[in-house]
């Protein structure tokens, strides 16, 4: 370990190393290292009595069986102890001092190779030990010479003494002769072979939730067992899922999601049930929404209680979301609210960063506890507030001031649904899309436009010039382009933004008429009934 002195280096002067060499001599064997480690221990020096033995026994075996009467033997001296004269003994304990630092010994030794000593690279290292200047100054680099490899000579292994710790070990299986070459490279081993010093434990452990199933080959019979996933084998526990082709919708769950409904939660199913008699269409985020932090958690984790109420499309324009059980949204005008419009940001690197970090375990803000209130609206989209998460919003979720009339005018509603634009015109859906598009991805960047920010889009052309720029790499791409997407967007002349911004108010002032008379026809209601209750009465 190098002495007294290493061992001063080591504890006194911050050494964080010390190394064990099993061959000091050798610079090509590499030493086991030990850790220095901080410790709270202490010294202990401890002092046993000797046990009475009774004297005038002749000496014995070294070691001897107790005898038949209960008394026996000591070891090593042959001395008779009766068993009714040995005393307990009296222990001294002292505290000699503390130990604040140990070496831990715990890497494992590295491989070893040694070269051959006749060659010159490593007697040139042998002289460097030596301090030897005249070998320095002479050595040269010989050339190399084809072939890199010669045969080995032939060796016979002398017997070997069957007491002696050196045996001879046969590198080649079975005892068989190699023909492997030896290297002319004259390669000298590097400092360290292996950099994994301590073993891993593996430790495996079966997935607790992975079970043997057993299978039948129907054309050979031949049995076979693995291990699969207990929800695999009884089936996947997401909601049934339709395409737009479809010509009926399921009115009930799965038989093997009904017979999963004991796992299910009362409270939560009833909720769930609850939740979709008021409203038959949700995206994910927004049914999450309504829920505790705890509750859905456990929803997210036992998907059988969605799958129980719910069904979704693999196309068309209710893609992704969850649809009551019995509920068709093509046959339905009114299920138009309950669109769904999405965006992609793959540039948003910022955004993806925060978000890695924050769900990264581990971190002092990183609580289970339940998130602030202004989450719980998430799936809101008012204009002017950024939601955290992906741009997926529902048309009935949109609260801004100009997109509310362009959602709720009935004049671009089909007869018949589309699979692309539900039941609006491709026009108005596109037009919604695109003011969605504009003030969300201006959110990103830190800005809030007004409504006239967006007249260019109701100009004849302007949504043409909005899905280009936007395939160009526009305002929403990231703070990298701000300049390429103010100059790549056309100008309009000022009559069309006019007539632009005129038509936003037109369909402004429709919507606020339309309310008053929704609302004075709910009086007039109200006083017919309470008219007719006093003419009952």
């Amino acid at each position: 370990m190098g002495g007294q002195k290493a061992l001063d280096r080591a504890f006194g002067e911050g050494g964080r190393i010390l190394e064990l060499k099993l061959q000091p001599d050798n610079p090509f064997a590499h030493p086991i290292t030990g850790d220095v480690v901080a410790t709270n221990k202490l010294l202990v020096k401890v002092v046993t009595r000797r046990k009475k033995r009774i004297l005038g026994q002749e000496a014995g075996p070294s070691i001897a069986p107790a005898t038949t009467d209960g008394s026996s033997v000591d070891k090593g001296k042959g001395k008779e102890v009766e068993a009714g004269t040995q005393s307990a003994g009296t222990y001294t304990t002292e505290i000699l001092g503390i130990i604040p630092k140990t070496i831990r010994f715990r890497s494992m030794a590295d491989f070893q190779y040694q070269p051959d000593e006749s060659d010159y690279v490593v007697q040139m290292r042998r002289a460097m030990d030596r301090l030897d200047i005249d070998a320095v100054q002479s050595f040269d680099f010989k050339p190399l010479e084809e072939p890199y490899g010669e045969p080995r000579p032939s060796q016979t292994p002398a017997p070997t003494d069957p007491d002696s710790m050196d045996v001879d070990i046969d590198p080649s299986p079975d005892g068989e002769t190699t023909s492997a070459p030896k290297s002319r490279l004259n390669l000298l081993p590097p400092p360290l072979f292996s950099r994994q010093s301590i073993a891993q434990h593996y430790n495996l452990k079966q997935n607790p939730m992975s079970v043997i199933h057993s299978s039948v080959d129907p054309i050979t019979g031949e049995e076979t067992q693995r291990y699969i996933h207990k929800h695999r084998l009884k089936g996947s526990m997401a909601p049934a899922a339709i395409s737009w082709e479809s010509e009926t919708v399921p009115t009930e769950p799965p038989k093997h999601i009904l017979d999963a409904k004991g796992e299910a939660k009362p409270h939560l199913l009833a909720k769930l049930q609850e939740l979709f008699r008021q409203r038959p269409a949700w995206s994910r985020i927004a049914l999450a929404n309504q829920f505790p932090a705890l509750e859905g958690r456990e929803l997210n984790n036992m998907k059988v209680h969605i799958a129980l109420v719910s069904y979704t499309f693999n196309d068309g324009a209710w893609r992704d979301t969850l649809v009551r059980l019995g509920y068709d949204p093509r046959k339905d005008p009114q299920a138009r609210f309950y669109q769904r419009v999405y965006f992609r940001n793959a540039a948003n690197e910022e955004a993806r960063r925060k978000s890695i970090v924050e769900r990264r375990p581990g971190r002092e803000n990183s609580t289970e506890a339940e998130p602030p209130a202004g989450d719980r609206e998430s799936h809101i989209f008012d204009g002017r507030t950024l939601r955290t998460g992906a741009a997926s919003f529902q048309l009935c979720d949109i609260t801004d001031s100009l997109l509310v009339p362009l959602i709720n005018d009935e004049r671009s509603v089909r007869k018949e649904p589309d699979i692309a634009d539900g039941w609006y015109t491709s026009h108005e859906f596109a037009l919604i899309k695109a003011v969605v598009r504009r003030k969300h991805f201006n959110l990103l960047q830190g800005k809030v436009i007004s409504d006239k920010d967006c007249a260019d889009l109701f100009v004849p052309g302007g949504l043409t010039a909005s899905n280009s720029a936007a395939r160009n790499g526009m305002p929403h791409v990231g703070k990298k382009f701000p300049r390429k997407a103010k100059g790549n967007r056309r100008p309009v002349a000022p009559e069309r933004l006019m007539a632009a911004e005129l038509e936003i108010a037109l369909r402004k002032e429709r919507e606020t008429t339309g309310s008053r008379e929704m609302q004075r026809a709910g009086d007039s209601e109200a006083e017919d009934s309470a008219a007719m209750d006093e003419d009952e009465d």
